[in-house]
């Protein structure tokens, strides 16, 4: 029987079952030294890519790039098809950042929020650009679209440009990827790996946005733009050496999900009976609540308000002392709220050592 896991951080997180040896053994193995522009690091890059998309399903149309974080894929979205406007929706603290990247590219917002703890439902969002920014799971609130919302969105907004931060969602839950134009993700959360890698998902749309723009001289990003990651993507190549121990655990993990849940539905049911345990059992500790009281309370990620501050130094001390690890609120809120993961790793009887200590207070 697999080890309790402790480790609820809500990023970088537990490692999958196997990485960390499948890691040892690669270096000892100098696995991961391969030049990236040889025949082995394309087939690698080949193979990672077909498993990644019959997994989650991925359309053909789709190009996956490699990038160095989540953040990274943004900075080159922005930049590659961002003309002047962009609306961005957020429901808290990550929406906000991926807004801020737009500023700081010196973009007029559109920005679109409720209160913290709120979501910004369809019906709110009015999109007067060509280009819509959205964060599927924002880890500071813990409130979530679904693939059920997305398709929505889309057939709300189907001429603008969507793009998707799927960052703390992404590989624990389903999504019909044809319904946002590019996606971004990294892989510490719901793939289980540590930090380092960043993947964005792009359909031929983008390109060819990027393309006109750059036809017509405006600068689409540096090295690692649109552009330079597709042509090299041609030859299952990168522009510049990418995290190839990362690349290659990936293949694991998936690998290893397909092994333990069979499929993306059979994880995503795995991920939503945790989730409703999760929310069933909060309900019976009168010390703390859930932030998101509406809709769209997140799978992946839940976020509880602490308003007393002895109460929330009394539970951090309580988890510590019996090994557990969660993170604490985020940004002004740190010490207002709890963050706890529920990634692949963490199994229902994880959830419910960690719901014994709770009960101790």
């Amino acid at each position: 029987m697999p080890k309790t896991v402790k480790n609820f951080n809500v990023g970088p997180s537990e490692l999958f079952h196997g990485v960390a040896d499948f890691l040892i053994d690669g270096l000892k193995n100098d696995d991961f030294i391969i030049p990236h522009r040889g025949p082995a690091f394309s087939e690698m890059y080949k193979n990672t890519e077909k498993a990644f998309y019959d997994f989650f399903e991925i359309p053909d149309d789709y190009s996956l790039f490699f990038t160095y974080s989540a953040t990274e894929g943004m900075d080159i979205l922005i930049e590659g098809v961002v003309d002047d406007s962009i609306t961005h929706i957020s429901n808290g603290d990550f929406g906000d950042l991926f807004s801020d990247l737009s500023k700081t590219l010196q973009k007029d917002v559109n920005l679109i929020k409720n209160i913290r703890g709120s979501r910004v439902e369809v019906d709110e969002m009015i999109v007067p650009t060509d280009v819509l920014a959205l964060t599927a799971n924002d880890t500071s609130t813990g409130v979530e679209y679904t693939s059920e919302d997305f398709k929505e969105i889309r057939n709300k907004f189907s001429e603008q440009l969507i793009l998707v931060d799927a960052t703390s969602s992404f590989g624990a839950l389903y999504y019909d990827i044809s319904s946002a134009d590019a996606w971004l993700f990294s892989v510490q959360k719901n793939l289980g790996l540590p930090s380092g890698l960043g993947l964005l998902l792009v359909n031929d749309k983008i390109i060819q946005k990027a393309g006109k723009r750059q036809e017509n001289g405006v600068n689409i990003g540096g090295h690692h733009n649109i552009l330079s990651l597709n042509s090299f993507y041609s030859n299952y190549q990168t522009p510049s050496t990418p995290n190839i121990m990362l690349i290659q655990a990936l293949a694991f993990v998936i690998g290893a999900y397909k092994a333990h849940f069979g499929d993306i539905y059979g994880l995503e049911k795995y991920t939503l009976e945790k989730a409703e345990y999760f929310y069933s059992m909060i309900e019976k500790i009168d010390t703390v609540s859930v932030l998101n009281t509406g809709k769209g309370k997140s799978k992946t990620t839940f976020v509880l308000d602490v308003p007393d501050g002895d109460v929330y130094d009394y539970i951090f001390s309580l988890l510590q002392g019996e090994g557990y690890s969660v993170s604490p609120g985020y940004g002004k809120f740190k010490e207002k709220n709890i963050r706890v993961a529920n990634f692949p790793i963490h199994s229902r009887n994880d959830i419910e050592e960690l719901f014994k200590v709770f009960h101790h207070q």
